[in-house]
């Protein structure tokens, strides 16, 4: 399952998904200095899977908690 299918929903249903940091400026959610810092200085334009999916509710200043659920392997030799 698409971690999108369980994580977006429950917060709201109608939120478009945005991957590229130049589509924060040009949908004036972020000053275009602070995404030209970030595309052409650090080189960076599309977002982590992370970023994407928690960037529209931390821009109206939304307290978000994100979790990794970690999984162990059966034949793991740790067995702390």
């Amino acid at each position: 399952m698409d971690p999108k299918d369980e994580i977006v929903p429950v917060s709201n249903p109608e939120i478009q998904i945005i991957t590229k940091f130049q589509d924060l400026a040009d949908r004036g959610h972020v000053h275009h200095n602070v995404i030209t810092e970030i595309t052409k200085t650090m080189g960076h334009h599309t977002m982590t899977e992370v970023q994407a999916l928690t960037i529209d509710e931390t821009l109206k200043g939304t307290d978000v908690y994100v979790s990794q659920h970690l999984r162990r392997e059966e034949n793991s030799q740790d067995n702390c």
